[in-house]
């Protein structure tokens, strides 16, 4: 499956429904925003939270990332995941 453009809380459900389906399932997500907080303004589904969710479903790849909040570098430690960042692919 590929997604490209759009509203980030169309992925969530769009993942769901294809984990049902694929059970093995890995999502690459290429994006300059890690969108990884728990919640953001009140919510936990905003566009800054919406790969955290899909994380619960799923293992997940992120490449292109330019900019974290402190929050989002913790998760990432934590899960001891690290995104490709930008700064490293363009040199």
């Amino acid at each position: 499956m590929v997604m490209l453009g759009g509203e980030h809380s169309l992925s969530l459900g769009a993942v769901q429904a294809f984990k049902e389906t694929f059970p093995e399932l890995c999502v690459l997500q290429l994006d300059a925003h890690a969108d990884l907080r728990d919640k953001y303004l009140g919510t936990k589904y905003s566009q800054a939270c919406v790969m955290r969710r899909i994380f619960e479903l799923c293992p997940i790849v992120q490449v292109g990332v330019r900019s974290l909040s402190w929050e989002e570098k913790q998760f990432l430690n934590q899960h001891k995941m690290t995104p490709f960042y930008i700064s490293v692919l363009w040199g």
